[in-house]
């Protein structure tokens, strides 16, 4: 190469730029071994890859230069024009071919001008793309990064750094992988990352645009709990870095989640129904009023919804304080609070039945009592509180008369000593509860009733006292179409 006579040469200051620089990181150059480069004979060709860019000139090196001409002949290829000092400088703009010629006017030791012409035919090859769908997500101490892999990429370079950062960090993959976790960043912090490809000849290719994502931990769902007036509360741990909570809530016969965004670590749930399960995550994020960064879905929580009760019946003559109440979907067992009027501490039983009896009640006490359903160590609403009063020696009533009369629905009994009033029941043979009438007289009068329905009444007497005696037997009859 140090034929000059035979070979024009040109000496390359060879600066590789990159195809695009990370913001706030200096560029990477790569030097020729010496300042003027590598020398080039007539016709010789040279490969260059997109993005690059290379100072070519003719040796022997003319300090006297009159004029210097740069061609390319497909500029769209190849840009080039003169340094102003004898050389090309040329950049690679996309893949094909170029012949770039240098046309070099220089005076000699006598004045004389002369001519020099070099030329190089330049081959342009494509370096990787930058990868693509770049996705950020929070995930323990740190972040999960994902992208689309890129063609003639070999592995990828992650850089990040946080808004504090004068630098950027990187991490490159092992191999030709599309993730990677980038780990132990500090909590509340907003990050940039960004992922560049790597080809097989080690070179640094495309990169993506700056994707941004603040650093939020997750939360622990510990608590669900179904309350008395029939909501659902749900309760977790505070998570560094987030100023909300997302909560998922899904019914089992749902497909899709229904989604809550609060900024406390509770929500109660008002839109629930009884004998249902469902099913509950936390999602904390940081928002900052434009968008938002999440992090992980926590563990799941499910609980079983629970109707309220409804004490259906109190039976109570001189030897028992009777209960029932109606059947819950999703019971297995029930809870039943007693009392009597005078104290100040409730009493406690639990049963698998839908009935139960007072133990040892005190005659003329007045009781008050509640049930509610259980299903395993969940507890649904109380019913209502109902009073009777213990002790009444009044008798069982006798129906005589139960039927269709004179345009209305006629119930007769006979009069009970000590009465002064009746509490009558009555349903007929479609509706699943009783609906309850109280008289003064010894008759019911339906003026408003079904056809083609089969009615069942039962009555019972109170005293002065209020204490309800026993119910009587139930009569029944049929009322036509």
């Amino acid at each position: 190469m140090k034929n000059s006579k035979k070979i024009l040469a040109v000496a390359l200051a060879l600066v590789m730029l990159l195809s695009t620089a990370v913001v706030g990181m200096s560029a990477i150059s790569v030097s020729a071994a010496e300042d003027k480069g590598q020398e080039i004979g007539v016709g010789q060709t040279a490969t260059m890859y997109v993005g690059d860019s290379e100072t070519y000139y003719i040796t022997p090196y003319y300090s006297n230069i009159a004029s210097a001409v740069v061609t390319s002949s497909n500029p769209s290829v190849v840009a080039a024009y003169s340094d102003g000092k004898g050389g090309a400088n040329v950049y690679a703009k996309k893949t094909g071919v170029s012949k770039i010629t240098i046309t070099l006017r220089t005076f000699d030791n006598n004045n004389n001008v002369n001519t020099q012409t070099a030329s190089i035919t330049i081959t342009v090859l494509g370096v990787a793309a930058a990868p693509t769908n770049v996705r950020v997500q929070n995930s323990g101490t740190g972040f999960y990064v994902t992208w689309t892999r890129a063609a003639g990429a070999a592995k990828y370079r992650v850089y990040y750094k946080s808004v504090w950062d004068d630098e950027w960090y990187w991490d490159t993959t092992s191999g030709n992988l599309n993730y990677m976790y980038l780990t132990y960043l500090d909590w509340g912090d907003l990050y940039y990352i960004q992922v560049r490809s790597i080809d097989g000849n080690n070179r640094l290719c495309g990169i993506t645009k700056p994707t941004t994502m603040t650093h939020v931990r997750g939360t622990n769902l510990y608590s669900t709990a179904y309350n008395s007036n029939g909501t659902v509360t749900v309760k977790w741990d505070s998570a560094l870095g987030a100023n909300g909570y997302a909560v998922a809530k899904k019914r089992s016969t749902d497909k899709n989640y229904t989604y809550y965004y609060v900024s406390g670590t509770s929500f109660t749930d008002r839109n629930v129904v009884g004998g249902a399960m469902y099913y509950y995550q936390i999602r904390p994020y940081y928002s900052n009023g434009k968008s938002a960064a999440y992090a992980q879905w926590s563990n799941m929580k499910t609980i079983t919804t629970l109707f309220r009760p409804t004490i259906t019946n109190m039976n109570i003559n001189a030897s028992r304080l009777n209960i029932n109440w109606n059947a819950i979907k999703g019971a297995t067992a029930y809870k039943v609070a007693f009392k009597r009027s005078t104290d100040s501490a409730w009493n406690y039983r639990t049963t698998t039945a839908r009935y139960f009896n007072v133990p040892n009640p005190t005659k003329g006490a007045i009781y008050q009592v509640q049930v509610c359903p259980l299903n395993g160590s969940l507890a649904g609403p109380w019913s209502e509180v109902k009073t009777a009063s213990y002790g009444s020696t009044l008798a069982k009533p006798e129906i005589w008369f139960c039927g269709e009369y004179q345009n209305g629905f006629d119930t007769d009994w006979r009069p009970v000593t000590g009465a002064v009033r009746y509490r009558v029941a009555y349903k007929t043979n479609w509706q699943s509860g009783f609906t309850y009438a109280y008289v003064t007289g010894t008759e019911l009068r339906l003026t408003s009733y079904y056809g083609n329905s089969t009615y069942y009444v039962q009555v019972a007497a109170i005293d002065a006292n209020g204490n309800q005696g026993p119910w009587s037997d139930v009569a029944s009859s049929y009322v036509e179409p």
